[in-house]
């Protein structure tokens, strides 16, 4: 049975060469990596930290192994990353988060559009905040609201995620207004002979329906 260890650990990390040169701290972007050169080993203590997170952060910086952000380490690997100040870390976590709402096919459930907000909100990541609201935008109300978090987030965020969504919807209804006028236009000059009364003809009037799905399609 594995053994999950939730105490205070002690970390020795050993460099290969003085500076940190094809060491672990490559770039030195992360102070916790941080020694002289006349140092071999650099010890430091890590209270109230868990031994897995830890390896797996290791895993998740060193140049060799370099491990994937997933699911399953993406919020600790922020965490760590947030506290020791591991910039490529972060944008790494970041990136992941992103391709997921951008890519997400079906579309994205509420509650990770959510987790993108206050996500974004709690680490201060601009990419993952607009993606979040573009989604959580073209996401109904209804669904936003029954996710608890939604509530959480500063009031700032969830009224300026009502107000665009709003102002798609009234884009939306703007050009499909636009089209019915134009369309109109069309049959009563050329398709006189295939008009019942006023109403269009039934050429027109898929062209209105096939125009209002696509307007729509781009606010869902």
């Amino acid at each position: 049975m594995q053994t999950s260890f939730s105490c205070d650990i002690c970390y020795c990390i050993f460099f290969s060469t003085v500076n940190g040169k094809d060491g672990l701290h490559e770039d030195k972007e992360s102070c916790l990596f941080t020694s002289s050169e006349s140092e071999d080993t650099v010890e430091f203590p890590l209270p109230g930290k868990r031994y897995e997170d830890i390896a797996e952060f290791l895993c998740c910086i060193y140049p060799n192994i370099l491990k994937t952000i997933t699911d399953n380490n993406v919020e600790v690997m922020l965490q760590l990353g947030n506290e020791f100040g591991v910039k490529k870390l972060m944008e790494k976590c970041e990136d992941f988060l992103v391709r997921k709402l951008e890519n997400g096919n079906p579309i994205p459930h509420p509650e990770e559009i959510i987790n993108g907000l206050c996500i974004a909100e709690r680490y201060g990541l601009e990419t993952l905040r607009k993606t979040s609201f573009d989604r959580a935008a073209k996401t109904e109300s209804e669904l936003l609201e029954n996710v608890k978090e939604f509530w959480e987030l500063p009031n700032v965020i969830t009224t300026s995620v009502f107000i665009l969504r709003l102002k798609l919807l009234e884009n939306c209804d703007k050009k499909i207004r636009s089209k019915i006028n134009e369309v109109n236009i069309h049959c009563s000059l050329y398709h006189k002979g295939e008009r019942s009364t006023d109403t269009l003809c039934t050429k027109c009037f898929a062209c209105i329906g096939k125009s209002a799905v696509s307007e729509l399609k781009q606010v869902m």
